[in-house]
């Protein structure tokens, strides 16, 4: 059997950990950190609660492939919660802006029309791009 170093055991190199060992190989994940999940990691300071990594899981098909290429199911290990509203963001004057998901344009487009009117008239046409993007 082949053994397999893997330096880092953030998203990446946990993914290609499952993967490999799923395959038979011996893989050795090294992380410099008392924690896995590299950038995936929250942050407590005083009141406030940060979320470092990806805020928003865009393709959730490619991490349940992940262990579906493992003979795994997904659902042993999480679950996928699918929030409407998610990741408030609060500039400097404490004002605030909660992103939506696709289903809730509405809101969007009223908490835009505050911040930026231009942003609120065009942000249909975003999502339209967006989608385009994806889909390439």
């Amino acid at each position: 059997m082949k053994t397999i170093a893997i330096i880092g055991a953030g998203l990446r190199g946990l993914s290609a950990a499952i993967r490999l060992a799923s395959k038979g190989y011996d893989v050795h994940v090294f992380e410099k950190n008392t924690y896995a999940g590299g950038k995936m990691m929250p942050i407590n300071l005083g009141s406030y609660h940060f979320d470092f990594g990806p805020n928003t899981m865009t393709m959730p098909k490619v991490f349940d492939a992940v262990f579906e290429d493992a003979n795994l199911n997904p659902r042993d290990y999480f679950n996928w919660i699918k929030l409407d509203h998610h990741t408030r963001n609060i500039d400097y004057n404490g004002d605030s802006f909660m992103m939506s998901t696709d289903t809730d344009k509405e809101y969007m487009v009223n908490q835009l029309s505050d911040l930026d009117p231009y942003a609120a008239e065009h942000y249909t046409a975003y999502l339209t791009e967006i989608e385009r993007l994806y889909e390439l």
